[in-house]
Order: C-alpha cells, then sequence, then structure tokens
C-alpha cells in the first residue's frame, strides 16, 4: 500500500488525540480493563506472544472495500510478532489492507503494512481491531525488553517441530543431561560438548544453532561468540549464565548473542527460545539464493548446492591433514562458482578464507574462517523453484 504524502488523506479525528478520544488515565484505565476481562484461554491460539504497547496515538491508513482511503490516528493496545491490537472508534471491515506508522527503538517511525483480521465491539463505539502484518517484525525492534528476561515471541513451540542440529557448549555434566531431557521429544541432534576445542570442533562441522554458557574457563562464551562473529560466522548463539550480574550483563550484551537464557533452565522456555531461531526466524540463518524466479542459473542451483555440501566435506578433511594448499584451493572454487549461482555472500566469505590462508600458509591461523565456510556450505538452501 501506499504511504507517501500525495496519498488522499481523511483524518476525521483533528483535534483529538486519536479517535476514541481517549488519553492519559481514562486510556489506562481502560484498557486495564481490557486486560483483566480477556479471558486466560485465548492465549491457547495465539502463535505469537503479545506484548503490552500502549501508544495513545498511531497513524494508520485503511483502505477500505471500494478502494477508498483513510489515514486515522488510534490507540496501540499490544503488539506482537505477527501483528498489533489497535482502538478505533468506528466498525473496520475485515481483509482491508493497512499501513501503520510504529515508532521504531533506534530508527524512528517506521511503515509496516498489514491486514485487518478482527473486528470487535468493546462498548460504546469503541471497537478492537486485530491487524495481521503482511511481514513479520522482530518484536525487539519496537519494545524494550529485558533480554535475560523470557522475551521470546513465540507462544507456544510443538517439540517435534523442533529440526537441526544443536550444539551444546556447558562444563556441567548435570546441565548437559538435563537440556538433553528437555529436549527428548523434539526432532533435533543435540550433540553436547563439555569443553570448548570440543564445541569448536562440533561447531565447524555444522550446526544450525549454539547454546553456550558464560563460563567456560579462561575464554568465556562472550569471548567465543565475538571471535565467530568476526570470523562471519551468522549461525544463531543462545547464551546461558548463572551470573546476572550488572558486569557480567553489559559482558555478554556486547557478545552479539541471538539470545539469553538465565539458569536454572526452564523446559518451556528453553523451547521457545529455540524455536524463535529454529522455526520463526530460520529464513534469516539460512544463505538463500538471490537469483531472480525464471534466471535459467536456477536450474543448476540443485546440483551446485550438493557440490557444496563435496566441497565442505573436502575442506574439512584438508583441515584434518594441515594441507593448506588444498584449502586454499577449495575455497577459490566455493569463491569462482558461487555467485553466479546466487550466493555471492557465500563467495565472499571463501574469498576471506582464501586470502588469510595465502597471506599466512597455515591451516592453523586460518581455522576459524574455514569452520565459519564449512558451515556456511552446509546451510545453503535450494530455492523452491530450483528444487
Amino acid at each position: 500500500m501506499s504511504t507517501n504524502a500525495s496519498s488522499s488523506r481523511n483524518d476525521d479525528v483533528s483535534g483529538r488525540t486519536n479517535s476514541i478520544g481517549l488519553a492519559g488515565r481514562p486510556l489506562e484505565s481502560l484498557l486495564q480493563e481490557l486486560d483483566s476481562s480477556d479471558e486466560g484461554g485465548e492465549n491457547a491460539k495465539r502463535q505469537f506472544v503479545r506484548w503490552p504497547h500502549r501508544i495513545d496515538r498511531v497513524f494508520l491508513k485503511v483502505r477500505h472495500p471500494g478502494g477508498q482511503e483513510t489515514v486515522i490516528r488510534v490507540v496501540c493496545r499490544n503488539l506482537s510478532r505477527g501483528g498489533m491490537a489497535i482502538l478505533h472508534n468506528a466498525f473496520m471491515h475485515a481483509q482491508s489492507k493497512c499501513a501503520v506508522v510504529l515508532p521504531h527503538l533506534t530508527s524512528g517511525p517506521t511503515v509496516v503494512e498489514g491486514t485487518v483480521v478482527r473486528c470487535q465491539h468493546r462498548r460504546g463505539v469503541i471497537h478492537e481491531i486485530g491487524i495481521r502484518f503482511t511481514k513479520s517484525i522482530n518484536i525487539r525492534d519496537y519494545v524494550p525488553l529485558d533480554p535475560f528476561a523470557d522475551c521470546f515471541s513465540l507462544e507456544r513451540v510443538t517439540p517435534s517441530d523442533l529440526r537441526g542440529c544443536l550444539v551444546v557448549v556447558d562444563t556441567s555434566e548435570h546441565v548437559q543431561k538435563m537440556v538433553q531431557h528437555f529436549l527428548r521429544e523434539t526432532s533435533l541432534r543435540v550433540r553436547s560438548a563439555l569443553t570448548l576445542e570440543q564445541g569448536e570442533l562440533f561447531i565447524g562441522e555444522g550446526c544450525d544453532i549454539i547454546l553456550i554458557d558464560y563460563s567456560l574457563g579462561e575464554t568465556t562464551g562472550a569471548d567465543f561468540i565475538t571471535r565467530i562473529r568476526n570470523a562471519g560466522d551468522l549461525t544463531p548463539v543462545i547464551m546461558t549464565t548463572s551470573d546476572t550480574s550488572t558486569a557480567t550483563r553489559l559482558r555478554v550484551l556486547r557478545a552479539r548473542a541471538n539470545g539469553f537464557l538465565s539458569k536454572p533452565l526452564n523446559q518451556d522456555v528453553l523451547l521457545r527460545a529455540l524455536g524463535e531461531f529454529l522455526i520463526a526466524e530460520k529464513p534469516n540463518t539460512l544463505l538463500r539464493c538471490t537469483l531472480s524466479k525464471g534466471d535459467p542459473a536456477l536450474r543448476q542451483v540443485a546440483d551446485f548446492v550438493r557440490e557444496l555440501r563435496g566441497l565442505a566435506d573436502r575442506i574439512d578433511q584438508a583441515m584434518s591433514s594441515n594441507d593448506a594448499a588444498t584449502c586454499r584451493a577449495l575455497c577459490l572454487e566455493v569463491h569462482c562458482s558461487s555467485p553466479a549461482r546466487g550466493f555471492k555472500e557465500l563467495g565472499t566469505m571463501a574469498d576471506r578464507a582464501a586470502t588469510a590462508l595465502g597471506a599466512s600458509n597455515s591451516v592453523a591461523d586460518s581455522r576459524d574462517m574455514l569452520r565459519v565456510l564449512i558451515a556456511a556450505c552446509r546451510r545453503v538452501e535450494v530455492p523452491a523453484e530450483a528444487a
């Protein structure tokens, strides 16, 4: 939906904060009353957690049946990854296309498009409108959540829906056994590492997500995350810690982990944390083909992805043999062939590793980059139209 200034505007609430004419304490009382009157069982039907997000004025553009567009000021009641609830002074047709301006915490006002999916009369002229976003948002971009609290966006996760490989790095055998028990009904392959060295080996062999403790000896989990991020590894990482002091929280936050869990671990929260990155955000963790639909080169992508898996195995073998020359040759092969198949980012990773090998002629000095490249080759996704 167009959102430029030249679009038709019909702001029918001029002079008022919003269409229902409430602000301050009266509005807060209404919102609290609505919260308390909602049925608890309603959550069982929701896909995403809703967070209270009290904004007494947000701009909403609606395209009504027939094509007429209006811009109104409405109240935002709550927000989720997949949509929001607003309060308005009139009925609104389901399936109406709309766009709302939401305050992003760092980027300022941003336009989010969606569709009206429900309209419920609340009292008098007040209606609650449910909007489903066309594209999911990252809730942490809009709501200031405590990253060490339960701030994961899925309402619940069916264990069998969790698939892939999880590497758990924790020096406690008790924690390792507890994680295995919590995930017993999932379809995850769980690889348990009691040392950072073993964890690095497992991660280098490829995984979909990492669960790592902060306290691992001289090298902390935060140090390790910083190292793999600097090497270009984008694998989702959830950090666990039993130390939530201010100093540790600051060090952990600087490590660029994707999520945080406080110990002792809770099964439900662990499942939802893993679901955040293996279900809700999984497309963002894969290396995706950028070729446009209809490009003749798409016919070659599926075969190329299979070749990449073989190249990853060969690089891994050359690393084990400490064969820098073979590693570099294989990296150059990935670098040269990836961009034409729509994987420019992968080609850049391979070029970085080949350059490092050429400068040092040492597998040991380039090990981190090689492991990142191996994992990336194994995470490449075949587009549906190329399968």
